[in-house]
């Protein structure tokens, strides 16, 4: 992705873009990053659709931050999810996805999860959740950054850092944008 000055460019207006939205916002874009290595690496199955799931369902994403304790307490710890170099949310072909692709994924899956917790009990951390997008960002490695558009309207001044409570159908907007915004780009690479 970083191989020549327009990529760097790109990059380098993905970051500035994502620093003035929120925590909310960031994480929707890590989720992006994710879902077009997992398909771009033919990277799926049952423990991958979980992990998206519960982390899309995240109260964190929608109520306030007291509303999330139960579901904070209830999450599994991330090597409870069978989440690892080994099973890779179920590499749909171990012959063409390589164990680096693997460790990268887990990787950008662990950062990804970590955007939205990184400020559960703390303060909003502003450069720690853009440091973590970043790596995913970085670890991901895609041929095209996704658009900021769908998120900006959630920014980091809003909401002591998480936005605004989204509405369902921003989340559901959200989440269906996450998982289908590069296959555009595959028709038109084709």
């Amino acid at each position: 992705m970083l191989n020549n000055l327009e990529s760097a460019n790109e990059f380098n207006e993905f970051l500035n873009d994502a620093h003035l939205c929120s925590i909310r916002a960031r994480f929707g874009l890590a989720m992006c990053l994710l879902n077009e290595f997992a398909n771009r690496h033919q990277i799926a199955g049952k423990a991958f659709n979980e992990f998206r799931k519960e982390l899309w369902e995240s109260p964190l994403l929608w109520a306030s931050i007291g509303d999330a304790v139960p579901w904070y307490e209830n999450l599994k710890a991330f090597d409870e999810r069978e989440i690892s170099s080994e099973n890779a949310f179920g590499a749909n072909d171990p012959i063409s996805t390589s164990s680096n692709d693997i460790l990268r994924f887990v990787n950008a899956a662990k950062n990804t999860e970590s955007v939205l917790l990184i400020s559960f009990y703390f303060a909003a951390d502003n450069e720690g959740t853009l440091e973590l997008l970043k790596n995913v960002a970085e670890i991901c490695g895609p041929p095209e950054l996704p658009p900021t558009t769908p998120f900006k309207f959630s920014t980091f001044s809003q909401g002591s850092g998480w936005g605004p409570k989204l509405h369902l159908k921003d989340l559901r907007f959200w989440r269906k944008f996450s998982e289908t915004w590069y296959l555009d780009l595959q028709e038109y690479q084709s």
